[in-house]
C-alpha cells in the first residue's frame, strides 16, 4: 500500500514560518510514502522544508515565485503501483475547474488527477478518472481547512479530506 499526503495552495510567504502547519500534519508526514503539492506553495522556504519532510512530487502554481516556476513543472505525472498519478495546479474560474482539469490531460488520461488552485476541496468520478483536489491548509474557500491522504492498493484508490485543527492562516 502507498500512502499519500496532498497539499496545494499553503501561500506561505517569504520568511513566514511554517511550523505550525507541518507540526499539525506531523503523523500524517511519517506515515506518508510520498507527499504531492499541487502548488502555490508560494515560497522557497516551505517547499524547502516539505522536501526535507519526505519524498515530494510537486507542481508549480500561478502564485509561486519565480524560481519555482523554473524549478517545478506545471504538470507532472507519477506512477504508484498500478495508478497513474496526473498533477497540475489549475487556472480560471473555481466554476467548471475540475472538467478544465479532465480536458486537458491528453489519451491515456491518468487513472487519479490531483490539482488545486480554487482552495476548495473536491472529490468526483468522471468515468474511471477520480478529480482530486486537496482544498487548502491555510486559506480554505471550503468549510475548514484541510489536506487529502490517499491510500493507493494495487489498481484500488482511497482519497479523503482531512480537516485541520485550526481554520485559515497558520501563524
Amino acid at each position: 500500500m502507498t500512502r499519500i499526503l496532498v497539499l496545494s495552495d499553503t501561500h506561505f510567504s517569504h520568511g513566514e514560518n511554517a511550523s505550525n502547519l507541518l507540526a499539525d500534519l506531523d503523523g500524517y508526514l511519517q506515515a506518508s510514502d510520498l507527499i504531492i503539492h499541487a502548488g502555490d506553495h508560494t515560497s522557497l522556504g516551505f517547499y524547502a522544508e516539505l522536501m526535507c519532510a519526505g519524498n515530494i512530487v510537486a507542481v508549480h502554481g500561478n502564485m509561486d515565485v519565480m524560481p519555482l516556476r523554473h524549478e517545478l513543472p506545471d504538470r507532472t505525472v507519477v506512477e504508484c503501483e498500478h495508478i497513474r498519478i496526473g498533477i497540475t495546479h489549475g487556472w480560471g474560474s473555481a466554476s467548471g475547474l475540475p472538467e478544465r482539469v479532465y480536458q486537458s490531460w491528453s489519451a491515456p488520461i491518468p487513472e487519479l488527477l490531483i490539482f488545486g488552485h480554487s482552495h476548495r476541496m473536491c472529490r468526483q468520478k468522471r468515468g474511471n478518472v477520480l478529480l482530486f483536489n486537496p482544498g487548502s491548509a491555510t486559506s480554505p474557500r471550503s468549510s475548514y481547512a484541510s489536506v487529502g491522504w490517499i491510500e493507493i492498493s494495487g489498481s484500488d484508490v482511497k482519497a479523503e479530506h482531512v480537516q485541520l485543527p485550526r481554520l485559515g492562516r497558520f501563524p
